[in-house]
């Protein structure tokens, strides 16, 4: 998989009807501009925080332009503050959607996109790794994290053999017992 960082962002609204799709779901549980002391992440809006967009450091520089509103060289909180959806739009496309949920068949593409929102590609893809293994032994995915041609070949004859909905199903599971660990 390519780095995300190196990723041009979509080409146009619209272009990709499952990542409209995807995007808007995504802007109606994640909020406008927040700054809370007591959050780990740092200033946020839409979801994407002062954090993340820092450990990122490696922004194309059709991005980093976008996101330093201000342009004074810094990711910092009035970028975040006066973010747009569109930037956002773009930074969840090459962050998040990208080379992995667009890769996938749909109803996964939005349920990994949904999960690399809130833990990270590599936990996102070992858990649906981990949920066709659970339906059979025959189909067993190497758990790396990594969606690759094994991954893809499972995943489909998991869903030839169960349909998506157990097979999604499974996925749920996996998360539900990832975060019941969490806890």
């Amino acid at each position: 998989m390519t780095s995300p960082a190196a990723t041009a962002p979509d080409p146009a609204p619209g272009a990709d009807p499952r990542w409209d799709a995807v995007f808007a779901k995504l802007l109606k549980t994640e909020g406008g501009f927040v700054d809370s002391p007591g959050d780990h992440g740092g200033a946020t809006k839409y979801g994407l925080s002062l954090r993340f967009l820092a450990q990122k450091g490696l922004l194309s520089d059709q991005l980093m332009a976008e996101v330093d509103i201000n342009h004074d060289g810094l990711v910092d909180l009035p970028d975040i503050a006066g973010m747009t959806i569109a930037t956002a739009r773009d930074l969840y496309w090459a962050f998040f959607w990208d080379g992995l949920g667009s890769t996938l068949p749909q109803p996964f593409d939005a349920a990994v996109f949904d999960q690399t929102v809130n833990d990270g590609a590599v936990p996102a893809v070992r858990l649906l790794q981990q949920a066709v293994n659970a339906l059979s032994v025959d189909l067993y995915a190497p758990v790396d994290g990594v969606i690759g041609p094994k991954t893809e070949d499972r995943l489909y004859k998991a869903i030839d053999l169960f349909g998506s909905e157990k097979v999604l199903d499974a996925y749920r599971a996996q998360a539900a017992a990832r975060y019941r660990l969490i806890v």
